[in-house]
């Protein structure tokens, strides 16, 4: 697998910019340190540096993003600009602002809060913020460290791989493919990260003791999802630690819960039949996978939001069918079922 011309791969490490240190909480510091030869260790501090996440061990940040989506082809969707200003997990401001509308939301002690009627959230847009706070999420990476820890060359660019084997499926099903987390060599500093989806990390810089790219492509089955462009990370001011509170016209968020996955939140599945692969497009020898939007409801049932990719219209009334069908035990929230997001791949395979 090589860095592809339809991703940004790392053609050139850049000079770490070096932010100031942060007013508290231990400073470690990523940007210069060495990556263990221990597989264990060396993906430990790989999760550890990179992305906005550990909250405890960070001072207040303001970030500004600009970003672009694309649609399930490919093609270029809205741009979009992202700003989160940060003071812990139950101290945050984030607004979305696209052509025509604005998402925003505030997260205080007592909850989630939203301006009144504002309408949800677009896929891309999730994936945004999860990516910025930690590329090992947005693309669903396992766990554990993968099985396969040396140095590889990709594009003509040394790195230090982690590589898992593949695994297997049922009948009927294509297996997910190998997982694949690359770093500078020597340095925990991720610069390709490839399970679910494929992030390519570049123009990376030091912020308090995390490891920041400032410029971001997520790629799924070849096609771009989203471009993601940091143009702006530095501590906060006490000005801007008034953006916290909400406004009185705000009301607290229910239903659906912010963007949790499978994988993440673990829901457990109750019934889940099979996809029928039809017929006609196995004699065409049509294969490949579906990625669907989803909301399980309050009760485990599964409503179909969107197709975010398909190979075949054909595929996709065949997983949409059967993803109908899916029922799972109801997340809770608080010890309340609520309804949640997340995103379920259905794969067709002619093979066994």
């Amino acid at each position: 697998m090589g860095l592809s011309a339809t991703a940004q791969g790392p053609a050139s490490p850049t000079n770490m910019q070096i932010a100031p240190a942060p007013a508290a909480g231990p400073v470690v510091a990523y940007e210069s340190a060495v990556l263990p030869k221990d597989r264990e260790a060396a993906w430990a501090m790989l999760r550890a540096a990179n992305g906005l996440h550990s909250d405890a061990d960070m001072a207040p940040w303001y970030l500004h993003v600009k970003y672009q989506t694309y649609d399930a082809s490919g093609q270029k969707g809205v741009a979009g600009t992202l700003e989160y200003v940060w003071a812990g997990k139950d101290a945050w401001h984030v607004t979305y602002s696209e052509p025509g509308r604005t998402w925003t939301r505030w997260r205080t002690v007592q909850g989630l809060y939203a301006p009144a009627g504002q309408e949800d959230l677009g896929y891309p847009e999730r994936l945004l913020m999860e990516t910025i706070r930690d590329p090992f999420a947005a693309v669903q990476a396992p766990a554990n460290p993968p099985a396969f820890f040396g140095n590889e060359t990709l594009e003509s660019v040394k790195l230090a791989c982690f590589t898992s084997r593949p695994a297997s499926a049922p009948s009927g099903f294509v297996a997910p493919p190998a997982a694949r987390f690359c770093a500078e060599q020597n340095r925990p500093i991720l610069r390709l990260a490839q399970a679910e989806y494929d992030l390519y990390l570049n123009k990376m810089m030091a912020f308090q003791h995390r490891i920041i790219a400032q410029q971001d492509r997520l790629v799924d089955g070849g096609s771009p999802v989203l471009d993601i462009d940091v143009d702006t990370l530095r501590s906060l001011t006490g000005e801007e630690l008034k953006a916290l509170t909400p406004p009185a016209n705000a009301v607290q968020v229910g239903g659906v819960a912010e963007a949790p996955r499978v994988g993440t939140i673990m829901l457990h599945s109750l019934k889940r039949p099979e996809p029928e692969y039809p017929r006609e497009l196995k004699m065409r020898r049509v294969q490949g996978s579906v990625r669907l939007a989803v909301q399980v409801e309050v009760d485990g049932t599964t409503t179909v939001l969107r197709v975010l990719h398909s190979p075949d219209p054909g595929l996709t009334r065949a997983a949409e069918d059967a993803v109908k069908k899916w029922v799972y035990a109801p997340y809770l929230k608080d010890g309340k079922p609520t309804a949640v997001s997340t995103t379920v791949t259905v794969h067709f395979s002619l093979g066994g």
